[in-house]
């Protein structure tokens, strides 16, 4: 844990805090795409919790228009 925590904060200086959070709350969807690649099955409710995230952190986002 300490380690992740290492890593995270450099990324947020390097990418932003946005593609930071977004890359480690969409980290299950990556696990799952090389589980079925090495043969496992796919589940639904990860691809569908990532889809949140990520539309959560694309509305986060958008500048307003005044």
């Amino acid at each position: 844990m300490a380690i992740s925590q290492v890593f995270f904060l450099s990324s947020v200086a390097r990418i932003g805090i946005a593609l930071t959070s977004l890359h480690m709350n969409v980290a299950p969807l990556y696990v799952m795409f090389l589980v079925v690649f090495a043969g496992g099955e796919w589940e639904m409710n990860i691809v569908i919790g990532a889809t949140l995230v990520a539309f959560g952190v694309g509305i986060a986002q958008r500048k307003t228009v005044d």
